[in-house]
């Protein structure tokens, strides 16, 4: 199995490597943006700042994944399928390797928009991940299927940190649904943040991000 694209920064301090995931239409070099639509160059840049390693990929289908093209408005039923399976097993397995080629590394899940379906099922098929922060996540709770995120959180770890950012007035999602997800993890260390914004959230959220961390 090929490896999916990505861009991985490596710091010699602490064990933590935070795994970015972006959503449809976007790619992994928007986690290198400054102040765009996901403010990403902001987050990895203050990742950076603190020594803190990363790594990107691209999802099935967009940025350097060439051999289709699924970063278009809507996909078929096959096509998203296949944009979250294959991303949920390429993505899962390299990370699994690099798990057991660095058994120290904790592993902390950051996705943004429809990047927390694949990081949720990667959860919930490996197990990875120490920590999981969602940033506006699309919860598809009325499909109640395979995709949908609260399908997706029975593996989170005990104790593990579950933190959502969320914009009030999103486009592609009800604040109420958003809140109605959140309420169904069941989580030691769980934590929302709302902002007066649509699906681009504004830089605070970077910002709140990066102080979580710190802690």
């Amino acid at each position: 199995m090929s490896h999916p694209p990505y861009l991985r920064y490596s710091s010699t301090q602490g064990h933590d490597l935070f795994v970015l995931l972006h959503g449809q239409q976007s790619s992994k070099r928007d986690w290198l943006e400054k102040d765009g639509y996901t403010h990403g160059g902001n987050l990895t840049e203050g990742l950076m700042n603190l020594g803190i390693s990363f790594i990107a990929f691209d999802l099935r289908g967009h940025g350097d994944d060439k051999e289709v093209d699924y970063a278009k408005e809507y996909l078929d039923d096959d096509e998203y399928a296949d944009f979250i399976d294959t991303s949920v097993r390429t993505i899962g397995e390299m990370l699994k390797q690099l798990k057991t080629a660095e058994p120290e590394r904790k592993l902390h899940l950051l996705s943004y928009s429809s990047g927390s379906v694949v990081g949720l099922k990667i959860q919930e098929q490996f197990g990875l991940f120490d920590d999981v922060f969602l940033a506006v996540p699309i919860p598809q709770k009325e499909y109640d299927d395979g995709y949908s995120l609260h399908n997706n959180i029975g593996r989170l770890k005990d104790g593990s940190r579950f933190i959502v950012f969320y914009g009030t007035n999103d486009e592609e999602v009800s604040a109420d649904e958003t809140r109605w997800f959140y309420d169904q993890v069941n989580s030691v260390d769980k934590q929302i943040f709302s902002y007066p914004s649509g699906h681009s959230l504004p830089t605070e959220w970077v910002e709140s991000f990066l102080r979580l961390i710190q802690r």
